[in-house]
């Protein structure tokens, strides 16, 4: 991070601020255990750029942070309002919060920062997706844009495709290893590689729609059928590999690929909001309003102006939930900032049934092949699989029967 030109006052809390977090910056606030560099290094700007640069531009001098008061941060969260996002806000006091645990002065930190703000509402954040931010929405072209990424690196184009067919976030692409994480009815995200908190999850390779029956406890899965897309490409993937399966070359350290997978994408290619309107994280919204058509097969919620009715919000209601599952979120709510809010939710009563249905997150997908080549449902949930007459006849008959 480079500094603007500081005084002699902001230069000790500066370098209060590195002894400080030499000491603590690898451990978590409450638990017993270590944190990943990307969280120690996203607190350490934090705190310079809370305490070093806005404190010091409220007028309020710190040379220690052990002077820190709660007025201080009133002055902070005063100061924000109206210049930064509700989210940004939110992440700077938690990074402060952390700092106040670890002081053994936790009462620093307000318990509603709104009270201090002239409109509360600038300390939100919106809950659900009110516009498509699609590269579809947004009239990009995609293909064009990956003809210019592989033109100017073949490795770097293969992470975008990683992207844009299982909805990956950036470091789970570039960490991916294809011969270990392919397992054939889907693919593995685990805590190797790069998933966000550390949540392992299992995106499945096959198309179906699905029906939860509340009579039976039953998920129905219509017509599965492995996506041959993602077969190819996975094979295409394989190809390009290190010795060590990586798709990392031997002579880039991760942290230098990362930089020059932004380099090619976004100075190259113009992949940012400034360009094309979107950034790389769109692939990912992408990806989960079309699995979410795949899943439930009703329109996207965008694209949809009749209400639906009380079947099919049941089936809108399960597929949000194993598209939240494979995007690797916890809280089905996640959706509706990817998907938008759902207009006709299902009866309490039905959500109800099938969430006990899930019974936990899963760590395999929907539905899997056993090891006789039976589809069976995953994690042990109890699925039966129907095929359409035109389907039955391209499916073995031992595929045919649910387990």
């Amino acid at each position: 991070m480079k500094l603007p030109r500081i005084n002699r006052a902001q230069r000790r809390l500066f370098d209060d601020i590195c002894k400080f977090c030499r000491q603590h910056n690898r451990k978590h606030a409450i638990r017993n255990k270590s944190v990943a560099k990307v969280t120690s290094h996203t607190r350490f700007l934090h705190l310079v750029r809370s305490l070093v640069i806005d404190l010091h531009a409220t007028g309020r001098r710190k040379e220690r942070l052990q002077r820190l008061k709660p007025r201080d941060i009133v002055a902070l969260i005063q100061y924000w309002e109206g210049r930064i996002s509700g989210q940004t806000i939110r992440n700077r006091l938690s990074t402060l919060r952390w700092l106040c645990r670890t002081l053994n002065k936790p009462g620093i930190m307000p318990k509603d920062p709104r009270i201090y703000m002239e409109d509360p509402s600038n300390y939100d954040i919106p809950s659900a997706a009110k516009a498509e931010v699609t590269p579809t929405a947004k009239g990009v072209d995609v293909g064009a844009y990956l003809c210019a990424v592989f033109e100017k690196d073949v490795l770097v184009g293969l992470v975008q495709l990683l992207k844009i067919e299982w909805g990956l976030r950036r470091r789970e692409a570039i960490m991916t290893r294809p011969h270990e994480q392919d397992k054939g009815d889907y693919f593995l995200v685990t805590r190797r590689r790069g998933p966000k908190g550390g949540r392992p999850r299992a995106i499945s390779h096959y198309n179906f729609e699905s029906r939860f029956d509340e009579v039976t406890g039953e998920f129905v899965i219509m017509d599965p059928r492995i996506d041959p897309v993602k077969r190819q490409i996975l094979e295409l993937l394989k190809r390009f590999t290190n010795s060590r399966g990586s798709l990392i070359p031997d002579e880039y350290s991760l942290t230098r690929w990362m930089r020059w997978e932004r380099t090619v994408t976004a100075e190259y290619c113009g992949l940012s909001s400034k360009a094309l309107g979107i950034t790389s994280h769109k692939f990912r919204h992408e990806y989960a309003q079309v699995r979410g058509e795949i899943v439930s097969g009703l329109t996207r919620q965008f694209g949809r102006d009749d209400p639906l009715t009380s079947e099919e919000s049941g089936r809108d209601q399960v597929a949000r939930r194993i598209v939240t599952e494979e995007l690797g979120h916890s809280d089905r709510a996640t959706m509706n900032c990817y998907a938008g809010r759902a207009r006709n939710r299902a009866p309490s009563g039905f959500v109800k049934k099938m969430e006990a249905a899930f019974n936990k997150r899963l760590p395999e997908p929907i539905i899997r092949r056993d090891a006789d080549g039976r589809l069976v449902g995953g994690s042990g949930m109890k699925i039966r699989i129907v095929y359409s007459d035109a389907a039955a006849s391209d499916v073995d008959r031992r595929h045919k029967k649910s387990p």
